[in-house]
């Protein structure tokens, strides 16, 4: 940061303008010139004025002391250059509040200066608190006898420590062992535990791995089974439709001998009997049966087909039948032996 121009309404000082130029700037005054009230202009313009100040052993406190011998309120404005810009720091006072009201623009544009207020406006630019500008770059004539001050100590320690007042080497070097405590300490802290969780993961996966080959495994043998157990319902059907089929073939020869027997016992009783009697009981044999019902029935000569009525060996015979089975009507004709 450098100071270009200041003018102030300040003590003694009536709107006093003070032009700076390149380098260390020396005021050479007579006592009671203003040399204390630029000074204390200056602090007050980066920091304020305390309000909250009271006399303490004679000493009156800045907003009293100061007080413009005019009977204006105390006011002032500084130019200079911070980071390339020309920026205009002005402030004025309120009711019982001098030095409060606070601007601070672009020389240039007019612009506010984004985030720099009366609060904030030393430290941003002088990058230092209060109390330690006030002990190290602004010395009073009455105190050059510094006071302890943590603040100053520690920003000193760093700059012989560092090089940099703003890095601390005790804080760094602190704050990395307490990361290096942190991320690993004989058997804790975050890498352990990492190593740890890691081992576990691994475990478990190759518990995992083993039991999905286990699963494969039982799965490839449950479809050989599922394979097996198809075929042999395969199997299984065909020996029991086999089975069913001869069954079916004995039952037939069985009733199909039956049949053959019957019929050459009722040939054989039919060869007693006239036709009239033949037709008959074959007439009440069919009708005897449900949904059954005989329309008629005759015994003819197979080549002719003339009605007989005595049978004869000497010719061949046929009985030629009309049965009616519920809608549907049946006509047949079967050779008599």
């Amino acid at each position: 940061m450098k100071l270009l121009r200041m003018t102030a309404t300040f003590g003694r000082l009536d709107h006093e303008t003070l032009t700076l130029t390149d380098g260390l700037n020396l005021l050479q005054l007579p006592n009671e010139a203003g040399k204390s009230t630029w000074a204390e202009f200056l602090l007050a313009m980066f920091y304020g004025v305390d309000t909250s100040e009271r006399e303490k052993m004679g000493v009156l406190p800045v907003k009293t002391k100061y007080q413009p011998w005019n009977g204006k309120a105390m006011e002032g404005t500084i130019e200079l250059v911070q980071g390339g810009c020309r920026i205009t720091l002005t402030r004025t006072s309120a009711a019982r509040a001098p030095m409060s009201v606070f601007s601070a623009v672009y020389t240039d544009s007019g612009l506010p200066v984004e985030g720099l207020t009366g609060a904030n406006c030393g430290e941003r630019l002088l990058g230092v608190p209060k109390s330690v500008y006030q002990r190290s770059a602004f010395v009073r004539q009455a105190g050059l006898g510094l006071t302890p001050d943590e603040s100053l100590e520690s920003r000193l320690s760093a700059l012989v420590t560092t090089g940099d007042e703003t890095v601390s080497y005790a804080a760094a070097d602190k704050r990395l062992q307490a990361w290096q405590n942190r991320v690993k300490h004989n058997k804790t802290g975050l890498i352990p535990d990492a190593e740890r969780a890691l081992a576990s993961v691994e475990e478990n996966l190759q518990t995992l791995a083993g039991e999905h080959q286990k699963n494969l495994e039982l799965h490839a043998q449950l479809q050989q089974l599922q394979q097996q157990k198809m075929n042999c319902e395969a199997q299984l059907r065909a020996l029991e439709a086999a089975e069913t089929q001869q069954k079916r073939k004995r039952l037939y020869d069985a009733k199909l001998a039956a049949l053959q027997a019957s019929n050459r016992e009722n040939a054989a009783a039919a060869r007693t009997m006239s036709g009239e009697e033949f037709r008959r009981r074959v007439v009440e044999r069919i009708d005897a049966t449900k949904l059954l019902k005989t329309e008629y029935l005759s015994v003819v000569h197979a080549e002719t087909l003339e009605e007989i009525d005595t049978w004869s060996d000497s010719f061949p015979m046929r009985c030629c039948i009309a049965v009616q089975a519920g809608d549907i009507r049946l006509i047949d004709n079967i050779a008599i032996a």
